[in-house]
C-alpha cells in the first residue's frame, strides 16, 4: 500500500492532446526533471507550483494527436508481444513437463 501526503492533479488544456502529454511523461527528460526537482529540499517531492513550471515543447494539435496515437499503438503492440511471450513460456513449460515426467 502506498500513501501520498499530497496529490497533484494535472488538467490538460483543450488545446493539448492528453495522450501526447502522457507520452511525454514517459521520457527521460521528464524523469530527469522530476528527479532533480524532487531532490531540492530535505523532504523529497515536487510541489504543484514546481510541477506547473514544467515546459513541454509541443507541435501543433494535429501533430500532437498523431504522435500520441503512434506511441499508444506501439504500447499496444508491446503488450500483445508480452502476452505472446508469456503464452510461449507456458507452452514450453508444459512441453517440458510432459517430456520429463
Amino acid at each position: 500500500m502506498y500513501y501520498a501526503g499530497f496529490l497533484i492533479r494535472a488538467r490538460i488544456k483543450p488545446e493539448y492532446s492528453a495522450e501526447f502529454v502522457f507520452q511525454y511523461t514517459l521520457t527521460k527528460k521528464y524523469y530527469k526533471y522530476i528527479i532533480v526537482t524532487s531532490q531540492r529540499s530535505g523532504q523529497p517531492g515536487v510541489n504543484a507550483q514546481e510541477y506547473a513550471e514544467i515546459e513541454v515543447v509541443t507541435p501543433n494539435f494535429k501533430e500532437q494527436i498523431a504522435i500520441g496515437n503512434f506511441f499508444k499503438q506501439l504500447d499496444n503492440i508491446i503488450v500483445l508481444h508480452h502476452q505472446k511471450i508469456d503464452s510461449l513460456h507456458k507452452l514450453k513449460c508444459a512441453y517440458l513437463q510432459k517430456m520429463f515426467l
